[in-house]
């Protein structure tokens, strides 16, 4: 995952979507540096269509300075007090931009008229009460459609990748401009707004993603399958153990095949301490494959901290649960510790795998459920076991320790 693209994360664990401020915030710096590399009027006319005529020569773009939620001051009668996105301002040039992923316009209703206005016209007649020559309002979009009022300049997120992407081809690659350039068609790339662009061998791999699709689906109904006998063994042996079953939340396809458990059955988005059984393919709730793009049997649990300051499971409890453990032949128990990308707190996850590849070597070519069956069984068996064993001192068991911890 590159830079930018954990920052993206990193903002989307956040109260709100915050896709197009972030976008803005990069074409913001791009075009800053843009303008320091003089390839401003070459990146206005590329995304825009813009020439000379509308946006001045090269002495006149160089003094461009470019702003993120600039307030329109008082005097402009309705547009007063509003934010455009992104607005470039220098010597003789006022430019407004206003970006859009897939979130609608904002209507205003006129507090002299009570007529209903769109953001881009009120911008535009915000910018035609300017005195600058030079400039105007333009719209980038991915998905949200202009007004049809609408009759200035629109490009897409796509046009501004190819831009990007030109720009870095015949540019310096060591430069500032150059690499932010190639960081967020990086970060365009992952998110799926680099536009539509298949290679041939995305084509013919449609029908083997169909069937590891498929196959993932019927390992994963194994693993709930035997993570499910293994809790009703439990239930019948053990007053009171706490573990449920959890909604899965994000938990799903094509991400995660499988089930989970949690403290009384709470919802997985909502619970600090989690038991998952399953194909992983990707990260999720900050559970990795061990390796990346590389699906998995993956049977542990998670303890999540809420703040940086968790210390999460002391020496003395994990020694204790490894060693009532067992440490089969088919995949090693193992503590990993890692950090909750929205807020640095730690996670403690204490799991066992086998990928996909180990699995295909195991096999020799043959059917693969009755290995994913013995791994599951097997498995959740220890698991729960463990977890659900009273041999600390006080008699509390490891899995009413570990809630306390996180309680």
């Amino acid at each position: 995952m590159t830079f930018f693209s954990r920052l993206y994360r990193y903002r989307q664990s956040e109260f709100r979507n915050a896709c197009e401020d972030y976008l803005t915030e990069l074409l913001a710096e791009w075009l800053r540096l843009a303008t320091e590399a003089g390839m401003l009027g070459e990146v206005l006319e590329g995304i825009f269509g813009y020439c000379e005529d509308s946006i001045g020569d090269t002495s006149t773009l160089a003094t461009v300075r470019w702003d993120t939620q600039h307030i329109i001051g008082p005097g402009y009668g309705d547009a007063t007090g509003k934010r455009p996105d992104l607005v470039g301002s220098g010597k003789n040039f006022f430019l407004i931009i206003e970006n859009k992923v897939s979130a609608g316009f904002t209507s205003y209703e006129s507090e002299e008229t009570g007529e209903v206005k769109h953001q881009l016209p009120l911008y535009q007649a915000y910018r035609d009460s300017r005195p600058e020559r030079y400039g105007g309002v333009a719209f980038i979009t991915y998905t949200t459609d202009p007004p049809a009022c609408w009759f200035g300049p629109v490009s897409y997120w796509s046009r501004v990748f190819n831009v990007m992407r030109r720009c870095y081809r015949k540019g310096n690659p060591d430069s500032a401009f150059n690499y932010i350039g190639l960081k967020v068609t990086q970060h365009m790339k992952e998110i799926g707004m680099a536009g539509t662009h298949f290679e041939l061998s995305d084509i013919v791999v449609l029908p083997a993603y169909e069937r590891l699709h498929q196959g993932m689906t019927q390992l994963g109904s194994i693993a709930k399958r035997e993570l499910s006998q293994s809790l009703v063994a439990i239930n019948s042996t053990t007053d009171g153990f706490p573990l449920q079953h959890a909604h899965l939340g994000e938990l799903t396809p094509p991400t995660f095949f499988g089930a989970a458990l949690s403290y009384e059955g709470q919802k997985a988005s909502a619970s600090s301490l989690l038991v998952w059984a399953g194909v992983l393919s990707k990260t999720c709730y900050d559970i990795s494959p061990a390796s990346e793009g590389l699906p998995e049997l993956s049977i542990g649990f998670g303890v999540w901290g809420d703040s940086i300051d968790f210390v999460g499971p002391d020496e003395a409890l994990i020694s204790q649960l490894e060693l009532s453990i067992p440490s089969g032949t088919d995949g090693k128990w193992a503590w990993h510790v890692d950090t909750q990308a929205y807020n640095g707190a730690p996670i403690y996850i204490f799991s066992t795998r086998l990928t996909f590849i180990d699995i295909f070597g195991m096999t020799n070519g043959k059917d693969w459920d009755e290995t994913a069956q013995m791994f599951f069984k097997v498995r959740s068996q220890e698991l729960l076991g463990a977890l659900s064993s009273s041999q600390l001192s006080d008699d509390e068991s490891f899995i009413e320790r570990l809630n306390r911890l996180v309680s």
